[in-house]
């Protein structure tokens, strides 16, 4: 076998003991001019074998390991570098971009003027910096310096690429055209450039001349991942699922081993109605990638929805979150135990095991009725065992003179009359900005499934919209309070899961939710911690339900957080509003009633001793009850700025990861 690349000819046993450092070194260039980042590690130790002082082949390691994201391993080989020669302006360069991975912009910033200041000229220097403003989130100013830096050397592929994806991003398709035309004037035969018109035009749906640059990609080389994954998601997004599938199962011989292609073959199955087969292609995908969370929950949606809740599969995925589940749990991690067990019973209603975890939970919380209430349903489920009815018996017996029990009520089935903040929740198909095709779909409605578990929210609509105006109007047109347009950001480190959150009665935005993190649960961590941050925006608000003399009872509890001595006021029913421009409520002062302070609580519902103002007593069951604000001291407003939507439809640290690798 010959490998012809870059005008060298190569061996296939030039790998062998026999070969020169040299050679060695220009075999590991080759591959990584290639993309071929493995193959280029390889060769270049082998170089190093051969000569352990060789600086060309830690360089090339120390920008193959930077391609690979292992930011760590490529700062040991410069440091290595630096070694034999500290003042190179490229390991400058490359330090500095890696710095800017780390979010260290001062020092990545310093790192390119000082090679400036020495070379004027340097591009790496020049496209350094304007990398740098991208990151930072000046993606202006950075396309700016891009174009400054195309003066210098107008064919420069990095420079039109990039500046394709900028414009791109920004939504100037003039530009942007202009700017792949002339890198596929100069770079036809370079497989980046081709595979970056494909995505050229899949953005501006000319999915005709989209197919025709991936398929010249692929030409070029066959095995080139981006290009792959491009043309099957042209084929899933263009509905031709046969031809997706057809392409896929191609792909997959070419490279087994890529979960991407695995993942998308699963969603073209499902979309043909091949329920087994879609889930022999996920099951796959997450053989190859456990930590694929996505692909997780597209099969286990699979599961809910197409398949009997006898099925041995539930019960196999369902496993996975209660052995999750249990691992939190032995950390005292419990809100993620919690929602492990929770999603274990979604994907498998019939989990005894799961069931018994997930009432054992709240025992361990500190709501104990709940825990009584969670057993009770397992007994109507399951055959019980004798440790479980003792346990019923004695939880019973315990909470004897609990609230609930002492008015003769069922806090778990008044839950329901508490009031609730509608909520309708979005996502706009240029915003789903992830490698898993169709993955922000797969992701709304996991995000639905958790604002529903919050006592204080319904969700009377998810959908994808065509556009702000759609989703305003839509919103309107349920009688929700409140809707949110989802913001996602995937790469292979990172996670962001956000969004603005919007007036439902004017359109008002009133607030931007920005939630990243990196690591294995990356993706779970970040949708979880969205939905707290929301739900911790929203003020609890009860109603009274029953009351004797100057005692009431209401539907707030330990669980909204209530405590003893809390202070609420009491507002008369109808005259409590949402505020059109920000969070919280509006009423009159006449509105105003009397004065709430808690003294016993249970989980949902606690008691609490009434004061009316004036000299009539106008308190009713049925009056809504909001946290009592102390009045302050009038200050002079501090002027705010509107909360806008992102400019861009790609966050800055999306738009600076897909621009890092342009060569």
């Amino acid at each position: 076998m010959v490998l012809i690349t870059a005008g060298l000819v190569f061996s296939q046993d030039s790998l062998g003991r026999n070969a020169s450092p040299r050679d060695l070194y220009q075999e590991g260039l080759a591959y990584q001019l290639q993309e071929r980042y493995y193959q280029a590690i390889e060769t270049y130790k082998l170089a190093l074998i051969g000569n352990q002082h060789y600086i060309d082949p830690m360089i090339g390691l120390a920008q193959s390991f930077f391609a690979l994201e292992e930011y760590n391993e490529a700062l040991f080989w410069i440091e290595k570098s630096n070694i034999y020669d500290k003042n190179r302006s490229d390991l400058k360069n490359l330090k500095g971009r890696i710095l800017i991975s780390r979010g260290r912009f001062s020092e990545a910033r310093s790192l390119f003027e000082e090679v400036r200041s020495s070379e004027p000229n340097n591009l790496d220097a020049n496209f350094g910096l304007a990398e740098l403003e991208i990151a930072e989130g000046k993606v202006r100013s950075g396309t700016v310096l891009f174009e400054e830096t195309l003066k210098m050397e107008p064919a420069n592929r990095k420079a039109l690429l990039t500046l394709t994806v900028l414009y791109d991003s920004l939504g100037n398709d003039s530009k942007s055209e202009q700017y792949i035309r002339q890198a596929l004037h100069y770079h036809f035969d370079n497989v980046t450039t081709q595979y970056l018109a494909a995505q050229h035009y899949f953005l501006l749906e000319k999915y005709d001349l989209s197919e025709s640059h991936a398929k010249t990609a692929l030409a070029i080389r066959s095995d080139h991942q981006p290009s792959i994954h491009l043309l099957g998601n042209l084929y899933l997004k263009t509905n031709n699922f046969t031809e997706a599938v057809n392409f896929l199962n191609q792909s997959i011989r070419v490279n087994p081993s890529d979960h991407l292609v695995w993942y998308a073959l699963g969603l073209a199955y499902t979309k043909l109605g091949s329920i087994d087969r879609s889930l022999l292609a996920y099951d796959r995908a997450l053989s190859l990638r456990p930590d694929d969370e996505i692909t997780r929950l597209a099969l286990e949606r699979n599961l809910i929805d197409n398949l009997t809740m006898e099925t041995p599969l539930r019960e196999r995925y369902a496993l996975y979150h209660l052995r999750r589940g249990i691992s939190f749990e032995e950390k005292n991690i419990y809100p993620k135990a919690l929602a492990e067990f929770r999603r274990g019973m979604k994907v498998d209603p019939h989990a005894r095991d799961i069931r018994l975890s997930y009432a054992g939970i709240y025992k361990k919380m500190g709501y104990p009725s709940k825990y009584l209430s969670e057993l009770k349903v397992l007994a109507d489920l399951f055959p019980v065992t004798s440790e479980i009815e003792d346990e019923i018996e004695i939880q019973s017996s315990l909470q004897e003179e609990t609230v609930a029990n002492t008015w003769r009520i069922n806090q778990f089935s008044v839950e329901t009359n508490k009031p609730r903040y509608s909520f309708a929740l979005y996502i706009l198909p240029e915003q789903e900005n992830v490698d898993h095709f169709a993955g922000g779909d797969i992701l709304l409605e996991y995000f639905t499934d958790l604002m529903l578990h919050e006592e204080h929210i319904e969700v009377p609509m998810a959908a994808t919209i065509l556009s702000f105006a759609d989703g305003f109007r839509r919103a309107r047109e349920n009688s929700t309070d409140y809707f949110f347009i989802m913001d996602l950001a995937e790469s292979e480190r990172k996670f962001n899961a956000g969004g603005i959150l919007y007036s439902s009665h004017t359109g008002s935005p009133l607030k931007n939710y920005s939630i990243m993190r990196t690591g294995n649960d990356k993706v779970t961590e970040a949708m979880v911690r969205l939905v707290d941050e929301i739900s911790s925006d929203l003020t609890p608000i009860g109603t009274i339900l029953e009351r004797k003399f100057t005692t009431v009872l209401v539907n707030l509890g330990r669980m909204d957080g209530l405590q003893r001595e809390h202070k609420f006021s009491i507002i008369r029913k109808g005259n409590l509003n949402l505020k059109s421009d920000d969070f919280g409520h509006e009423y009159t002062d006449d509105g105003i009633v009397g004065t709430l302070t808690i003294e016993e609580s249970d989980e949902l519902v606690s008691t609490g001793e009434v004061e009316w103002d004036g000299f009539f007593d106008m308190i009713n069951i049925g009056d809504f009850i909001i946290p009592f604000i102390e009045e302050e001291e009038p200050q002079e407003a501090e002027t705010e700025e509107p909360v806008e939507p992102v400019e861009e439809p790609y966050p800055p640290i999306r738009l600076y990861e897909r621009i890092i690798n342009i060569r």
